[in-house]
């Protein structure tokens, strides 16, 4: 550290001295300063390529599928709305709006096709024959439910197993 400050205070010496500014001798100095205190603390070479793809990786964003948390908030909002249904009838009422979230948004970016109108009328007619269900309205979905478990069209949505057990 002392050689340091005295070369630091040479080269400011010199600097003083000229009368154009810096002149070569003062360069030379500031250089081998440098040169010195790189030597006393050496810092790792980084690779930029690495740095820039670590700084991509510790960014501030969280990104999830935003499938589980609707159908988690909706059987939420189903319990809160009909607390008498026990929790896997929320969480299938859940899935099923999940699911015809996803119905809906796949047919309108055209991933999945519409119904032709002789099925679609088939399968509404289906749907209302059904007489023994009963009827939720969750986030203005009208959800039918047959023996505790959602029905999407006419087939039922079972909730996982998995998330019931506590």
């Amino acid at each position: 550290m002392a050689v340091t400050r005295k070369r630091k205070a040479e080269a400011e010496d010199k600097s003083a001295q000229s009368n154009s500014g810096e002149n070569k001798s003062s360069k030379k100095a500031k250089k081998e300063l440098k040169t010195d205190e790189s030597k006393q603390n050496p810092e790792p070479e980084v690779d930029k390529k690495h740095e820039e793809k670590k700084d991509e990786q510790t960014s501030d964003t969280i990104t999830i599928n935003r499938a589980p948390v609707l159908e988690l908030w909706s059987a939420c909002l189903t319990q809160s709305r009909y607390p008498d249904l026990p929790w896997s009838t929320c969480l299938s009422v859940g899935g099923a709006i999940s699911t015809l979230c996803a119905i809906s948004k796949g047919r309108a970016i055209g991933a999945i096709d519409k119904p032709d109108e002789e099925t679609a009328e088939k399968r509404r007619q289906e749907r209302e024959s059904k007489t023994n269900t009963d009827e939720v309205d969750v986030m203005h979905f009208n959800i039918k439910l047959e023996k505790g478990v959602a029905l999407v069209g006419s087939k039922p949505k079972e909730s996982e197993r998995v998330c019931t057990e506590a």
